[in-house]
Order: C-alpha cells, then structure tokens, then sequence
C-alpha cells in the first residue's frame, strides 16, 4: 500500500500492534498479515481521529488523501473493493464540516467540550474569553445526533443490502456491523475469551482496556492478569506485554522500580506467556549504543507509551534530527516553517524527524500538533520530565535540537535549529561521516 506521512496501526501475527509511519521507516509501502482472508487497517487522522478499514487478502491498496488528509483507499486488485473499503466514509452525512467522521464528532472530547460549554450559560460568564477560541469548532451535536440516526439506518441498509445479494461475505458482514454501530461492538469480556477477535486492531485496544478495570497498581494487574484463566493466550499475552512495558519505564515516570524487580517481570512475562522476546530483545540492547542511557519515557499521539531508546530503534540506520520544544513557547514556534523548509532541503537524505514536546497539558501538545500536522509527524510527548537523560543533557531551555547517529548514538547533544545558516552542512557532515564508517 501507498503512504503519505501517515500512521497506521494493525496487528502481526503475533498478535502485537505495529505502528508504520514513513517518516520513521523511509518506506511507502506496507505489507500487513492477514486472518482468514482478511486484515484490518487502522489510519490516524489529523490527530484525532481513527478510521478502521477491513481489507481482503491478496489486494493491493493504494492510499491518496485529500486537501484535508483524509485517506481514499483504492484497490488495485479487486475494483469493487474500492467502494466497500470506502463505504463507511463516504455515505450522506459521514464527514462533518470539520472534517471527521459523524462518530468522531459526537464522542470526541475536543468537539463535546465545546458544545457543552455554549450550553452553559454561567460557564460562559465565568470563562468569556473561550467564545471566541471555541467557535470554529462549535457543532450542535444534539441537531447531529439526528442526522447520525440517519447515517446508521443508511450503512446498516447497504451492508445489509451487500450481504444479501453475496457481494460481501458473512466475514466482512460482520466486521461492518460490530465496528460502525456502537450499540453492537463487542465487550472487553467478549473479546479477551477469543483469541480470533484479537487478530483485529479495533479490538486489540478493546482488549487493552482490561487491564483498567480494577483500578489497581501495574504491579498488581500483571500479577492477577498472569494468573486469569478466562483470557484467551493472545490477550493475555498483550495485556501482560503492555503492562510489562509501563513496568520498565517506570510507569512514564510516576514510579520507581528497582532493576532486580524489572528483570523479575521480564522472567514473569516470558514464563507465562512463553515469549522471550522482550527477555533477549534487552539483554542484546545492553551491548548496543541505543541502550538504557536513552530512556525516557513518552507518549504517542494517539495515547500509547513507549520511550527515546524505543523510538530510535525505529529509527535504525538513519541519522536522526531531535526537536524538543513546547506548544506554549514562541521561539520553538517559530522554528517550525523554518523546520519544514529544512525537511523539503533535505529530502531523499536517509534523516529522521523527530517532534518531542515538553508540555504539561496533553490538550495543548495536540492542538499544536494537529495545527501543524504538516510538519509534526513523528510528534512524541515528555513522561517525565525529571528522567536522568533529560539531566544528562541539562535540558534546562528550548527548543533544544539533537543529533543521533544511524546506529542511534547521540552525536550533537546541542546542533544548530532550523533556522541556522549553517544546519544544512552540519546534517550532511554527520550523514556523509556515518555513511564512511559503515561502508
């Protein structure tokens, strides 16, 4: 499949997410495993939003995005997969003004927020300043709600209509009707007992979910999830998988746990699930120049944790560019056309990107990002910003710019900003040196 500077998110055979983004792997072209018949596609849009696709085994899709970035799949295989792929975004009533999906709109907080605040008069009194903020992207979600009832008995007929008439299979038949009608999807409990829910992306986070349950320490849910015997092995094993990972970061920083009970859990983790992965994967990352001295923690922008050393293994054989900065600081601000005019300068180099924010208020971090979502692929948020490496480099003012070798060696702990005169010659001297040492 064709990419553009997006993410998609789906499930290996394994039953692990993967996460794609070209900007990270220099590839526009994807392959994704699929089960019986079928696999399913995750596409994050504008930061916000995440549009399912089911796709059939054997296609080739090409994926093209419009003046908003909204991705059209196009198969080059099948050609009637092109309408069904497409179906659930192009209908009357599927795309709002604003750009999304009927569903985003009416349950995303950044669109519910607004509407709640103009239907309250004394919010308005105390905060005044918000109406001028919030009207672009005000939307009367109760008129809404009408025209989504009108969607749905719209879908529900066509893909009733495509099911009667063999167009589509009972496979896709029922993806369809779980995915787009909320009042139908599956149940955690549901999905956690088959491990052939799991196989899909949509309900890989539902799984995700059970873990939270029961509002208990991370140490304390590995333990109990370890010893479930209602869990189908994939979920299992995902769930331990995620929780192992918050355990070794330090839960992003809001804990500190020692190393002896680090390497408990990895043993724990392969023990259960018979996956020893993660206990090899860190063993041969204390041999490597990416190891444990670049821990810190971040989040993705769709939620998810993961840190530095995580991110520049991604990165592997190519040089990266580290931008630290802040959606409330100017000059950091400022940098960025400055920054997209460096990575048009610099296109076809084997360089990556990448956006770390220091912000406090996750709200802010994404609204920038979606702002200049032109720019900020590759965009990641602090954890914790008191982690050793951040003390290491002192950290102490942005924005902050770093340079990593392609093996993931920190080269120029303070490089030039975009906007340097001389960024340019520093960058290529660093690649053309890498490059002379690897051949």
């Amino acid at each position: 499949m064709h990419m553009d500077n997006r993410t998609i998110a789906f499930v290996d055979v394994n039953g692990d997410r993967v996460d794609f983004d070209p900007c990270l792997t220099g590839r526009d072209t994807l392959e994704i495993p699929t089960y019986l018949g079928y696999a399913e596609m995750r596409h994050m849009y504008q930061v916000v939003e995440y549009d399912s696709y089911l796709l059939q085994e054997g296609d080739t899709v090409l994926v093209r995005y419009d003046e908003t970035a909204r991705p059209f799949l196009r198969s080059l295989v099948y050609k009637y997969n092109t309408m069904l792929y497409n179906l659930p975004y192009t209908l009357p009533g599927a795309i709002q003004s604003k750009g999304f999906h009927i569903e985003t709109v009416l349950t995303h907080n950044e669109f519910v927020r607004v509407f709640n605040y103009y239907q309250n008069e004394m919010e308005q009194v105390r905060v005044p300043s918000l109406r001028e903020t919030y009207r672009n992207r005000y939307v009367n979600l109760d008129s809404l709600s009408v025209v989504y009832e009108q969607y749905k008995t719209n879908l529900a007929s066509k893909v009733d209509s495509l099911f009667q008439t063999h167009s589509i299979d009972t496979s896709f038949y029922r993806y369809m009707t779980h995915r787009f009608f909320p009042e139908k999807r599956y149940t955690t409990e549901e999905v956690i007992k088959t491990d052939s829910l799991l196989h899909y992306i949509s309900n890989y986070y539902i799984a995700q979910d059970y873990s939270n349950v029961f509002r208990e320490s991370t140490v304390a849910a590995f333990d109990r999830m370890a010893k479930d015997t209602t869990m189908s092995q994939l979920a299992k094993r995902g769930i331990l998988k995620r929780l192992l990972k918050l355990i070794l970061i330090d839960e992003a920083g809001r804990k500190h746990y020692s190393k002896e009970l680090k390497e408990l859990y990895r043993q724990k983790y392969a023990d259960v699930t018979g996956d020893s992965t993660i206990v090899s994967k860190n063993v041969t990352k204390e041999n490597t120049v990416s190891s444990s001295q670049y821990i810190l923690a971040l989040e993705t922008t769709d939620g998810q944790v993961t840190s530095l050393d995580e991110v520049l293994e991604m990165c592997a054989g190519k040089m990266v560019y580290l931008d630290f900065w802040a959606s409330w600081c100017g000059p950091c601000i400022a940098q960025i056309p400055y920054s997209k005019a460096l990575r048009q300068r610099l296109v076809g180099q084997d360089i990556v990107f990448l956006y770390i924010s220091t912000d406090t208020s996750r709200k802010n971090w994404l609204d920038s990002v979606h702002e200049h979502a032109d720019v900020m692929s590759g965009s990641y948020r602090i954890q914790d910003n008191s982690a050793d490496f951040l003390k290491e480099i002192r950290l102490e003012k942005i924005p902050r710019y770093l340079i990593f070798d392609r093996n993931g060696k920190l080269v120029d702990p303070d490089a030039p900003r975009p906007m340097d005169e001389g960024v340019d010659n520093t960058i290529i001297a660093f690649l053309n040196e890498t490059k002379t040492n690897q051949q």
